[in-house]
């Protein structure tokens, strides 16, 4: 996670070239975008062994580690 003027935006490493499951284990960040000291829930990516930068869904992307 990198977070940053209250907000954090959830990465993650993966050797494969599709990790079907990881975008879902975001999903344990939301709670902490509720309550008092609430923090906004931005982008999202898996960085992993795809071709292209591609759409998972409308916040997060497969990220190629060619990129970096």
């Amino acid at each position: 996670m990198i977070e940053t003027d209250g907000c954090v935006y959830p990465l993650a490493i993966r050797k494969s070239a599709q990790p079907v499951k990881e975008i879902k284990k975001f999903e344990i960040l939301k709670p902490i975008a509720e309550g008092e000291k609430a923090l906004r829930i931005g982008s999202g990516g898996v960085v992993c062994l795809a071709n292209d930068l591609l759409p998972v869904d409308a916040k997060n992307w497969y990220i190629p580690v060619g990129l970096l």
